[in-house]
């Protein structure tokens, strides 16, 4: 994986910054870079979800808030060991702009705030929108799971092009971190197992990862019932999205929506067009 830093949405709420601790940890794992960015939309009126105060003087109060908010930020991903932390306000929409300077990284982090599900994930709809556009996998983190990480990258594949994206970048993120990787493939109402000697993706990371341990476990079961059963006691969860619907209808795939939503660990989506 050719990625020059790990990139971080920070929108003033503590979710972000837990998530940002958590991707500084990684960031220090992989030797890269950390980004932390804000988005900064103005007029204020034009957002939907607000985590700003609002009792702001106007656009240079905003930018200084944001500011003060980010230098916080990276003193806390700094005291985790991370040396080469950045911080940026940029102005516009926020997935438009963590989508832009995401392009060259390895992965992409944004938190998630929990409750009423992924559409109201942190920095507004935007965790919805940067995994629907994004070319470069997308990290979820879960509120409350910032300082988690120590177990096994669980992975699920089905021996799609999608489940091969995901098994790279599990096997990659594992190396990286010293962990091992579980592969979950889901069997459902009889369906055939996978076939783990067939799978050229699954040979094509045993090349090039020869130091991570790996098994495949295949389970009958529902595909989400099954991951979320593997990821209770996972460091991270890796799926793969198909993209084939409007990410308004089936936002991420109803696997990837739903193991984000509800997974205890955080979750890495392959989007349709990430290079991984």
């Amino acid at each position: 994986m050719s990625g020059e830093q790990v990139v971080v949405g920070v929108d003033g709420t503590d979710g972000a910054a837990r998530a940002a601790e958590w991707a500084a940890r990684r960031a220090v794992s992989w030797g890269l870079p950390l980004l932390l960015v804000h988005g900064l939309r103005w007029p204020l009126y034009e957002q939907v979800h607000l985590h700003q105060p609002v009792d702001v003087a106007g656009e240079e109060a905003m930018r200084q808030w944001a500011r003060d908010v980010l230098d916080e930020v990276a003193r806390r991903c700094r005291a985790l060991g991370a040396v080469d932390v950045r911080a940026e306000v940029v102005p516009g929409d926020p997935a438009d702009v963590l989508l832009r300077l995401a392009e060259r990284a390895a992965f992409l982090v944004v938190g998630h705030s929990g409750g009423a599900g992924v559409t109201s994930a942190l920095l507004g709809s935007t965790a919805a929108q940067v995994v629907e556009a994004a070319t470069r996998p997308v990290v979820v983190v879960r509120e409350g799971e910032g300082r988690g990480g120590g177990g096994p990258v669980v992975v699920g594949v089905d021996g799609s092009p999608s489940s091969g994206r995901a098994l790279r970048f599990a096997h990659e993120f594992a190396a990286r971190t010293g962990t091992d990787v579980v592969v979950v493939h889901a069997v459902v109402d009889g369906g055939d197992p996978y076939a783990a000697g067939s799978d050229p993706a699954l040979a094509e990371c045993a090349r090039r990862h020869p130091g991570v341990r790996s098994r495949v476990e295949v389970v009958p079961g529902p595909a989400v019932d099954v991951l979320l059963r593997f990821a209770g006691e996972a460091g991270l969860l890796v799926v793969g999205s198909y993209g084939t619907g409007l990410v308004r209808r089936a936002l991420f795939g109803s696997v990837s929506h739903s193991v984000v939503d509800r997974a205890p660990c955080p979750v890495a989506v392959l989007p349709p067009h990430a290079a991984a």
